[in-house]
């Protein structure tokens, strides 16, 4: 379990629930969910890298939007 993975989660669901997607599980344990719907997320943005990863650029992104 990470606090930083479940922040994360948290903040993902909001922009899930905004854009009419699927929300994850918000348990702090980074999986196959938590990396798709990061991808989902990743492009809608023409300035992040589309990898599933919660990198710095897209932590960064979508902290600016709900953090």
């Amino acid at each position: 379990y990470s606090g930083n993975v479940y922040r994360f989660q948290v903040d993902l669901n909001k922009w899930l629930i905004a854009h009419n997607k699927t929300t994850i599980v918000e348990d702090g344990k980074w999986g196959s969910g938590s990396s798709a719907a990061t991808l989902l997320f990743q492009q809608s943005y023409g300035d992040l890298t589309n990898d599933g990863k919660a990198g710095p650029a897209t932590k960064a992104k979508l902290f600016s939007i709900y953090g």
